[in-house]
């Protein structure tokens, strides 16, 4: 992948910009958004549960976080 360098901002902004997005750029995209998906959307056990304290609820969600990975 090459390296660019530009002079302004505005110069960086506009090479973003997909002029004539083809096949593979759609797809590249829809891999993107689901391997976001993935790594970002937190799933917790269905239910209702009851803490003593606050902690011990933060201990719990922080227990779903990391056993999910």
């Amino acid at each position: 992948m090459p390296v660019y360098k530009y002079k302004t901002y505005n110069d960086a902004r506009i090479d973003l910009i997909v002029k004539n997005p083809g096949a593979d750029y759609y797809k590249m995209l829809s891999e993107f958004y689901a391997t976001f998906g993935k790594l970002f959307t937190k799933k917790f056990p269905a239910g209702v549960y009851r803490f003593r304290t606050i902690q011990e609820a933060q201990k719990q969600t922080e227990d779903w976080i990391l056993n999910r990975l």
